[in-house]
């Protein structure tokens, strides 16, 4: 017999999990009294810092990086689709001895995802690629007659610059802006 919970083990239950840890974080936190020596209890739960690590006990601290993984997560898409449009580009030039050009579309990354429409993304209903949903992100491709440069842009976090992913026909994607850009 097992001693595991009936429960499946899923994003939502972990969701649920996360949101109550927050919870008790900011209770934690109003009620905190620091001895000063790196550890503080709070309402019968002691919490410990460690050099390095965010304080589990500090809300404030926990909620970036969670907010940063979140956004990390987001923009991933970026390189999933440029690699997808990659094969798709490769795939059309070998049936048809030419790489098409596909202006940016959407025209601007969002923080929230739009709906790709087929038929209004240019090049890319040439080449027959659609995205996997909506998306979130921008993608251009420019050509010459022997290479292709993808380019894929990303605002998840709202603030108006754009993360910047390229890839060629011979390069993956990769980020030509700071990591910490989203």
């Amino acid at each position: 017999m097992s001693d595991a919970p009936d429960t499946p083990f899923t994003m939502k239950n972990i969701g649920v999990g996360i949101a109550a840890l927050v919870v008790v974080m900011l209770v934690m936190k109003d009620s905190k009294k620091s001895s000063g020596d790196g550890a503080s209890s709070g309402p019968g739960m002691p919490t410990m810092t460690t050099p390095g690590m965010p304080n589990i006990g500090d809300a404030t601290g926990m909620i970036p990086v969670f907010g940063a993984a979140q956004l990390r997560q987001k923009r991933d898409e970026i390189c999933q689709n440029i690699k997808a449009i990659k094969t798709a580009q490769i795939s059309y030039e070998s049936m048809n001895d030419v790489y098409v050009a596909c202006s940016a579309y959407p025209s601007t990354p969002t923080k929230t995802p739009q709906q790709w429409t087929k038929g209004a993304s240019g090049g890319f209903a040439t080449i027959n690629w659609t995205p996997d949903g909506d998306v979130r992100g921008s993608y251009g491709v420019s050509t010459t007659t022997t290479n292709f440069v993808i380019t894929g842009l990303s605002d998840v976090d709202g603030d108006g610059t754009a993360a910047t992913y390229v890839a060629t026909k011979s390069e993956n994607c990769e980020a030509i802006t700071a990591p910490d850009v989203y």
